[in-house]
């Protein structure tokens, strides 16, 4: 699981291109909203997503047309 914030100077989002080459299994979520501390910044999403990927495991699916949580 890989969580980007959308207002992140230090890792921007689009960096994750390169994660998707360098871990080809990840998942990548953007929280709207967060810079480099998501938990900090939106906790409530952080707690939603890595929850959710937690109990899903394999199954945790972000769809590609809308990934927004508690936009």
């Amino acid at each position: 699981l890989v969580l980007l914030g959308t207002d992140d100077n230090v890792t921007p989002p689009e960096c994750a291109r390169l994660y998707r080459e360098l871990l080809q299994s990840c998942h990548i979520v953007f929280v709207y909203g967060a810079a480099q501390a998501i938990d900090a910044d939106r906790p409530e999403a952080f707690a939603s997503v890595v929850g959710d990927f937690l109990t899903r495991k394999e199954q945790f699916v972000v769809r590609e047309t809308s990934a927004l949580i508690h936009p």
